[in-house]
């Protein structure tokens, strides 16, 4: 809940010198507690939620806040994308390296869709000419079908007589429509023996669709586009890089992938940001206290300038140093658990940074956040990673996978 508690300070405030936060909004909503609830009142619901973490009940109110969320869960299934195809190409090449791959398996078809959507159209070629040969007539059909024009962009013919294809027009058929009712829960849409067990199969587009569904034209301006977010300015693209910078700390100097490089740009941030609210707070009000402490809004926002720059880091390619970034982000009281502070995007994020640096076991008790409520997502995700674990020498309880 948004609610308005009384607090009191005491001793000698500190000297309050200028800052980029006092104009941004977090000094707007704790100096004009009624700036703030006027925004709150026309969107309750769906700031609550959000607030929370919950984007998919924020995403279902029509209101500003509804519009971030959808943003926001653009973002996300983006990063779980990208996990995604990052996990399939690792599993693909794990199998290659212990020359194990399955004969005859469908394994080669999902790999095939994760390469495309990653664009290395290069490898879906190949791993459809496999799968060309595969034991199931179903796959057969679908790699011989797809591999004669291998697109994302067009209908693939044979949808209603094979499952595989028909999968394949419907996530086509979300991206076009916007209407993510065709892809329904995140299940298991494919399955094939694999000697004792069964070996079951999640969509690899999904989060690719979507990442498409959810995306937005524009975000909201004024009070309504930044509350909560990196932004301490104008809603722009990058918005964590330019906040640190408009606060005195360089994201510039992160330019090789060393983990301590990143931790000590976040100590230089939280001196920046302890300063500023330990001066802030002698001019707020009971009602601007409130606001600053009950709804983390410190906190909130370091987390999601910390969430930019992990994003920013994974697409350079240093993946130690956004997971440094993310991990440090987080409410430690409730490491977890989504909320407030510890936002859906860091835990993708980690998630991939974690792959990516070769800590898979971790990479999974990250996704673990994301499987559960409010999101029930990620599930096809976690079973491609516990792959990649298992054949590494990993899994989730350390025996086997199927214990």
């Amino acid at each position: 809940m948004l609610l308005l508690l009384a607090a009191c300070t005491g001793g000698e405030p500190p000297t309050r010198t200028s800052s980029p936060l006092d104009a941004s909004w977090l000094g707007t909503v704790t100096t004009d507690p009624a700036a703030f609830t006027a925004v709150v009142d026309a969107d309750r619901d769906g700031w609550v939620a959000y607030h929370r973490s919950d984007l998919l009940e924020a995403v279902r109110t029509p209101g500003p806040a509804g519009v971030r969320a959808r943003a926001d869960l653009a973002s996300l299934h983006a990063d779980l994308g990208e996990l995604s195809s990052a996990a399939w190409a690792s599993t693909m090449t794990t199998w290659e390296d212990k020359g194990e791959l399955p004969e005859g398996s469908a394994l080669t078809w999902f790999a095939a869709l994760a390469a495309l959507e990653a664009g290395d159209t290069e490898q879906a070629a190949a791993w459809l000419e496999v799968a060309k040969d595969a034991t199931d007539p179903v796959v057969r059909a679908a790699a011989t079908t797809l591999a004669a024009s291998p697109a994302l962009d067009q209908p693939v013919p044979g949808g209603t007589e094979n499952a595989l294809i028909e999968r394949l027009n419907a996530n086509l058929s979300v991206r076009t429509t916007g209407q993510v009712e065709p892809l329904g829960p995140d299940e298991a849409i494919f399955s094939e023996a694999a000697g004792e067990h069964e070996r079951v199969f999640f969509d690899p587009q999904r989060h690719w669709s979507l990442a498409q569904v959810y995306a937005v034209d524009a975000l909201p301006t004024g009070l309504e586009g930044q509350l909560f977010s990196a932004c301490i300015g104008d809603v722009t693209e990058g918005c964590g890089a330019h906040a640190a910078l408009a606060l005195g700390v360089d994201p510039g100097v992160l330019t090789t992938d060393d983990a301590e490089t990143a931790r000590q740009l976040v100590r230089d941030l939280d001196v920046v940001l302890d300063a500023w609210t330990a001066s802030w707070r002698a001019d707020l009000n009971s009602d601007g206290l409130a606001l600053l402490d009950d709804l983390a809004l410190v906190p909130r926002l370091r987390a999601a300038i910390l969430l930019d720059l992990s994003r920013e880091a994974l697409a350079d390619d240093r993946p130690r140093q956004a997971l440094a970034l993310s991990q440090l982000a987080l409410d430690l009281e409730a490491p977890r658990d989504l909320g407030p502070v510890n936002l859906p995007g860091l835990y993708a994020v980690q998630a991939t940074a974690q792959l990516r640096s070769g800590h898979v076991r971790e990479a999974l008790d990250s996704l673990h956040v994301l499987t559960g409520p409010p999101l029930s997502e990620a599930h096809g995700v976690d079973e491609i990673v516990g792959d990649v674990a298992i054949l590494r020498g990993l899994d989730r309880q350390g025996d086997s996978k199927e214990n």
